[in-house]
């Protein structure tokens, strides 16, 4: 047995949060894969990794490139029981494009693990959709580190979380060069005693002047005993950048119920509506171009 500190923040605040990061304990051993995705330059790009745990363990290693002026695509589907660490890394090159879209399936006794780190050079960009379903729990940490000049980040994250499920989740963007853009949103329903922890972090680095950073989140809580944790951070070593935060977390407004009852839906059908779209506002996020 080994304990894993995952989730770390790049500054540390108040120890009695409970925020700083997760540790986690997880059995040696497993399944080993690994998965290379790339493309050449002025070469756009299609891939699909699937991973299933199937009852065990799996320690995935997924390597993604796309060289100068390239695009490329990838669709990685994570599921099934058991456990799954994944460790991603990702280069984007000049003036290239990377697009991962991330799902995973919803399995009630499933535990992910998963490290996500992308480096972008100059004027490139690394987008990010994902969508957790909610298990037994969830672990995700996404660095991207902003490189070249006039790089961007797009993230886009979608979760649903029930039944006591845990989603732990930490997106840091690094700036490094100038003019470089993040943007990172964050969107989901609480229900069922579960719990939440989200962590969004923008890094002004010195050199990054002219740079924008942006993190938001939106939580939808349908129940009275969900634990919801909401961390933003900014942190600067530069002057010349602008850096906004925010979240926006709350119940359904007794004007939303009545909107519902008027047309015949009862309040748990609502919510269950509700949940639903949050399916379809990631697929609408990347375009929902594969299935």
């Amino acid at each position: 047995m080994a304990t894993l500190n995952i989730n770390n923040i790049p500054s540390p605040t108040w120890g009695f949060l409970g925020m700083n990061g997760a540790r986690i304990e997880r059995d040696e051993g497993g399944r080993d894969e690994s998965f290379a995705a790339a493309c050449a330059k002025n070469e756009t790009k299609t891939e699909n990794i699937g991973i299933a745990a199937d009852g065990g363990i799996v320690n995935a290693d997924i390597s993604l490139a796309a060289d100068e002026n390239g695009e490329l695509c990838v669709f990685l589907k994570a599921g099934g029981s058991g456990d799954i660490f994944i460790k991603l890394s990702a280069n984007v090159g000049e003036d290239a494009v990377i697009r991962l879209v991330f799902e995973q399936s919803r399995a009630q006794d499933s535990r992910l693990v998963a490290q996500l780190d992308a480096d972008v050079q100059a004027r490139g960009r690394f987008e990010l959709f994902s969508f957790f379903p909610g298990t037994r729990e969830t672990y995700v940490q996404s660095n991207t580190t902003l490189s070249g000049d006039d790089s961007r980040l797009v993230s886009r994250t979608f979760y649903l979380g029930d039944s006591g499920d845990k989603l732990d989740l930490n997106y840091i963007a690094s700036h490094l060069g100038r003019n470089t853009e993040s943007d990172i949103t964050a969107s989901g329903a609480l229900d069922g005693s579960a719990k939440k922890t989200f962590r969004g972090t923008i890094d002004f680095r010195r050199g990054s002047s002219g740079s924008h950073g942006v993190e938001t989140e939106n939580v939808l809580l349908l129940a009275d005993d969900i634990e919801n944790k909401t961390l933003p951070v900014i942190l600067c070593e530069e002057e010349d950048v602008n850096g906004a935060h925010g979240a926006t977390i709350g119940d359904l407004s007794d004007e939303t119920l009545f909107y519902f009852a008027s047309r015949g839906i009862s309040a748990a059908d609502a919510a269950m509506l509700l949940k639903n779209s949050v399916y379809d506002s990631f697929k609408r996020a990347y375009g929902g171009q594969h299935e």
